[in-house]
């Protein structure tokens, strides 16, 4: 691994590291929330033979990973060209493909260390079982992956934070929000 991967991959991560209270902390308090809200709220009927709150509680973590993938890539780009500070990373010779790796590493460890983290939490308050670990690993590192470079993309196509908002609003909550993380999607018309 070349010194300048290394260098943006350690930049991604401590800038969002060094805000943990809004990066970190948040997230799993809104991940607690939505837990606390949908289990004494809504009906325990989830269309499978699994209990409510664990199927729930996987749900929410997997979208609190996914949001915070997408946040991390996006908000980095975003502010950067808003500020005035991208041509920092731009005038250099670094190849974009290392530039696009390091945002993407720096977007699943954020995503990876909410998911985490949020588990540790509702650990205590769902009975999960997990089936296979390397599995888990897998889908959830492949998810963050997808869900960073998604952010990579609209943060460079991003001329704003109003049009940076209307992406995350337009397209990423309905995404996470309406992919079966509060229900089976077997509840849902075929189109």
């Amino acid at each position: 691994m070349s010194v300048v991967l290394k260098t943006l991959i350690y930049r991604e991560i401590k800038r969002f590291l060094n805000v943990y209270n809004q990066t970190i902390i948040a997230p799993i308090i809104n991940s607690f929330l939505f837990f606390t809200i949908f289990t004494v709220v809504f009906s325990r009927s989830t269309g499978f033979q699994v209990d409510y709150k664990s199927f729930i509680a996987s749900g929410i973590i997997m979208m609190a990973m996914l949001q915070n993938s997408y946040t991390n890539t996006q908000s980095t780009i975003t502010t950067a060209k808003v500020l005035g500070f991208a041509i920092d990373v731009i005038i250099p010779p670094i190849p974009t493909r290392v530039l696009v790796f390091a945002f993407l590493i720096g977007g699943v460890a954020r995503g990876l260390l909410v998911g985490l983290l949020s588990f540790t939490v509702l650990y205590f308050f769902a009975n999960f079982s997990l089936h296979s670990v390397p599995l888990l690993i897998l889908y959830a590192i492949l998810a963050c992956s997808v869900f960073s470079l998604i952010g990579v993309i609209f943060g460079a196509l991003s001329k704003n934070f109003d049009s940076a908002t209307s992406f995350n609003t337009y397209f990423i909550n309905p995404i996470t929000l309406l992919s079966g993380t509060f229900y089976s999607i077997s509840f849902l018309s075929p189109f």
